[in-house]
């Protein structure tokens, strides 16, 4: 199933890394069908830019440890109550500023990379635009 997962650079990292996302507190929360609402989930103020993870999951096998649910700014909400492996399919970014954000995927191949030195290539391009 494709979802989508906003998180920070390091927390992406972490993830890309273990090749799963652990339930914080007692769940994991994915969007169903759209990507855009996952980018206030995914800012990071170090890179100064927002990321978004597309992801293949599959479901737990038992019903009970997931729901389709609706969370405020995010209606179409997948909450999953355990540790979700997952599969990176590619990586949203949005860069630039308030009014002129420049969104670009990543391949799934080229987020660790990206997320470790790319960064600063494409904030140094848009600062000087």
């Amino acid at each position: 199933m494709q979802v989508f997962h906003g998180a920070h650079g390091d927390q992406i990292l972490s993830y890309v890394g273990a090749r799963r996302i652990p339930k914080r507190g007692s769940e994991v929360c994915f969007e169903l069908k759209d990507a855009r609402l996952c980018f206030k989930h995914g800012v990071d103020t170090a890179r100064k830019q927002s990321y978004v993870l597309v992801l293949d999951v599959d479901l737990p096998a038992d019903p009970t440890l997931w729901e389709r649910t609706s969370r405020h700014g995010n209606p179409d909400t997948l909450v999953v109550r355990a540790d979700v492996p997952i599969r990176v399919l590619h990586m949203l970014v949005r860069a630039g500023r308030a009014g002129s954000f420049e969104t670009f995927p990543v391949a799934a191949n080229d987020v660790r990379k990206y997320l470790t030195s790319g960064w600063r290539a494409v904030n140094d391009a848009l600062a000087s635009s």
